[in-house]
């Protein structure tokens, strides 16, 4: 290991053994057969052997894990098929549970193998250890991964102590700046107390031989990928977005005729007046004007109309909006005080109409402006995303990939619930947001919007090769980005989509890449070579051939700020319509970890790329739309409207 390199030690516990075999029971499949609540398809070795140098035949069978009518006993070497492995492990594990007498709880994810062990009770709720099996493709061991996590009891609110028992704040409510140490305390306390005290290991009986369980968690070598490189005016770089535009300037500045319309009650007038003067630059040392930073006109009584809305419903919003357009022809942006987080109703009807006139909106609580610290710090966030808004370019990233377009995909199906707890999806809606590799914004593509599933998978194929052609001659690559809650048949649309576009002629040189995103998964990892346990930024962990853990939020070597940081995000390379080199796929993964850069938002936001963060605020607000039984909005355009 280099220098440079670092040693993650994983969320994961080994089976000091690996190679161990158990019965099942099994017969051959056969696709009429209709299958039974207890069956699994799977393949598996004709005939079983210890040999692992040799490849068996194989076929594909019905299996069972208790004796069934019609089905053969079959001795399954742990190696013989790793899925089926993974089922049986967690049937033993919940065996011994209940043997153990351990208070335990199946995952509420249908496609999870974890199994909750309920820990110490609060009157909010309990702590909980999951442990799920897996197996760990880089180094072919399996084991346990363990995790922490905190159950609220259902009717108790989220409150800040509830927060505190998730270990996200600290005893003295602010930001758990001992995140990751908190966090391995909660595991390490599960290891010593049940683990060690052989309350679930070894494990007897069904598995031959025993096993036992390691007690340290996994070490695997990080490979470190390159910072964050932002490029501001004149192509000129720097580590900073903030100082970047200090002292380079915004990549692609605005024309400065710009008009400011200001929207209040009576009773927020003096917040507006605020925002007024914090937009200018005045009595702030933390932020120097919108002049000054974005080269946006001084607000002034010659470019900056008061509106006071009387009621603020739908039709004095609507009105108000409709007589702003209808002026004259000059750039315009709507900012609006609406009095606190609360105000959903006019927040959303604001939102709608400003996007359905076409005009940029920037709301602010007076909440905030009432808090002069918080405010003090996001004056200059403020003021970023009206420039954005209006269609200004503060900057970019450096990327691997030059000619390369990202299409992050999200969704914002409309679903009802059942009484029974079932859940039909009523309409099927889903869109893209474009930009270059370089994170710069280029447009939204409506991708399917229909109320038959069949229908809406066919919109979808025919969409994504409407984006290839459209930007073929502008670019080779071509990298989707989805979430992880993409569904199966959406996933296999897409990939017939990009098959199709493989072998058409005219963009059979064109490289297409679909790669899963998601920052809400069950992997953890801790550097205990860092006294805060914070793996460093941009810091990459090889899972299996195709699957990575990255921390977009971590330690900076050269800026050891102490804070809480964010877990590390999980990526899997779902297609490829060629085959690519790990070193192709590290280019790809730098590009996404660009990506979390890119964020016009905000300047600290970078935990997530911005091709699914962007998917995701779109997906808020239009569920919010629907709520409120507003028909699907005009979302494409070609400003952010979304941030």
């Amino acid at each position: 290991m280099d220098d440079s390199q670092s040693c993650i030690a994983l969320n994961f516990l080994a089976l000091t053994v690996q190679d161990f075999e158990f019965e099942i029971y099994r017969k051959p499949y056969n696709a009429s057969e209709v299958r039974e609540e207890s069956w699994y398809r799977n393949s598996l070795p004709i005939m079983s052997s210890q040999n692992v140098e040799e490849e068996p035949s194989r076929a594909t069978y019905w299996i069972s894990l208790v004796p069934q009518s019609g089905f053969e006993l079959f001795r399954c070497q742990s190696r013989d098929n790793h899925q089926l492995t993974l089922l049986v492990l967690r049937q033993v594990l919940e065996d011994q549970a209940i043997r153990a007498n351990l208070p335990y709880e199946r995952s509420r994810n249908r496609f999870d193998r974890a199994i909750g062990f309920q820990r110490k009770e609060h009157t909010e709720g309990y702590e909980v250890i999951w442990l799920e099996p897996y197996y760990l493709s880089t180094v072919k061991k399996f084991g346990m991964l363990i995790d922490f996590g905190f159950r609220k009891h259902s009717g108790k609110p989220y409150s800040r102590r509830v927060q505190q028992l998730s270990l996200s704040l600290d005893e003295d409510g602010k930001s758990n700046s001992n995140f990751y140490l908190d966090r391995l305390k909660k595991i390490q306390g599960f290891v010593n107390q049940v683990l060690k005290a052989g309350l679930l290991f070894p494990i007897k009986g069904r598995l031959q031989p025993d096993l036992e369980i390691e007690y340290n968690l996994y070490p695997i070598v990080a490979k470190p990928l390159r910072p964050r490189t932002y490029v501001f005016g004149g192509e000129r770089e720097e580590q900073s977005q903030l100082t970047g535009l200090r002292r380079y300037g915004q990549l692609q500045p605005l024309k400065p005729q710009i008009q400011y319309h200001f929207l209040f009650a009576e009773s927020l007038r003096d917040y507006a007046a605020d925002l007024y003067k914090a937009l200018n630059g005045a009595q702030n040392q933390t932020f120097s004007g919108i002049e000054s930073m974005f080269k946006l006109p001084y607000l002034s009584t010659t470019n900056t109309v008061g509106h006071k809305l009387k009621s603020f419903d739908k039709a004095e919003i609507r009105q108000v909006i409709e007589g702003i357009q209808a002026a004259d022809a000059v750039p315009k942006v709507l900012i609006a005080v609406l009095s606190d987080k609360e105000s959903s109703v006019e927040y959303l009807d604001l939102k709608y109409h400003a996007l359905e006139a076409r005009l940029p909106l920037q709301i602010v609580t007076a909440e905030l402006i009432r808090n002069e610290f918080a405010f003090k710090w996001s004056v200059a966030g403020i003021a970023l995303q009206i420039f954005a808004k209006l269609g200004g370019k503060p900057w970019k990233v450096k990327p691997s990939y030059q000619n390369c377009l990202i299409i992050g995909i999200g969704q914002a199906h409309q679903i009802q619930k059942e009484s029974t707890g079932a859940v039909t999806i009523e309409k099927y809606f889903a869109y893209s947001v474009l930009m270059d590799s370089s994170g710069v914004y280029k447009d939204i593509k409506i991708l399917g919007d229909a109320t038959d599933q069949v229908e809406y998978l066919a919109q979808l194929r025919t969409q994504i090769q409407q984006i290839v052609q459209q930007y073929r001659d502008e670019f080779t690559k071509f990298a989707i980005h989805t979430p992880f809650k993409l569904k199966h048949r959406e996933l296999s649309a897409i990939r017939e989509s990009l098959e199709r576009c493989s072998n058409d002629i005219d963009s059979s040189e064109l490289e297409f890449v679909v790669i899963k995103v998601n920052d809400r998964n069950k992997f953890f990892g801790y550097d205990r070579d860092v006294n805060s346990l914070v793996p460093a930024e941009s810091s990459c962990l090889k899972l299996s051939k195709n699957e990575f853990l990255i921390w977009f939020e971590g330690v900076q070597r050269t800026n050891p700020k102490i804070k809480r940081y964010a877990g590390p995000t999980h990526l899997s390379f779902y297609y490829a319509n060629r085959s690519l080199t790990d070193a192709a796929k590290m280019l790809y993964l730098q590009d996404v970890i660009n990506l979390s850069g890119a964020n016009w938002r905000g300047f600290s936001a970078k935990s997530i790329p911005v091709s699914i963060y962007y998917c995701k605020l779109i997906a808020w607000k239009i569920r919010d739309f629907q709520a409120k039984g507003y028909q699907s909005p005009r979302i494409d355009s070609s400003i952010p409207w979304f941030l």
